[in-house]
């Protein structure tokens, strides 16, 4: 998570440039674990967080959120995944 955190911030204060397909599918990467850990609370392998790692979590994953929609990707609710904008090709996401 620490880690997370770090590449996370790190991209987020980086300048918005359009994103490669290799960053946004890391970045994605990243954010299905900090949006886990956010609204549910625990890691995917079951640890439960305290209040403050879940909120970190939150703050990582909006981080990323801004970071991709910066780099030309968006989020479809209906399905639930990301893809370079205008183009309805999703991110590949691998699995947790």
């Amino acid at each position: 998570m620490r880690s997370a955190l770090c590449l996370a911030l790190a991209l987020w204060s980086a300048p918005a440039l359009a994103l490669t397909d290799a960053d946004a599918e890391r970045q994605v990467h990243l954010y299905i674990h900090a949006q886990q850990e956010c609204r549910i609370g625990e890691t995917f392998t079951g640890i439960a967080l305290t209040s403050e790692q879940s909120d970190k979590a939150c703050a990582v994953r909006d981080a990323l959120i801004e970071q991709l929609k910066s780099g030309g990707f968006c989020f479809d609710d209906s399905e639930q995944e990301w893809s370079k904008c205008g183009t309805g090709m999703p991110v590949p996401t691998p699995r947790p």
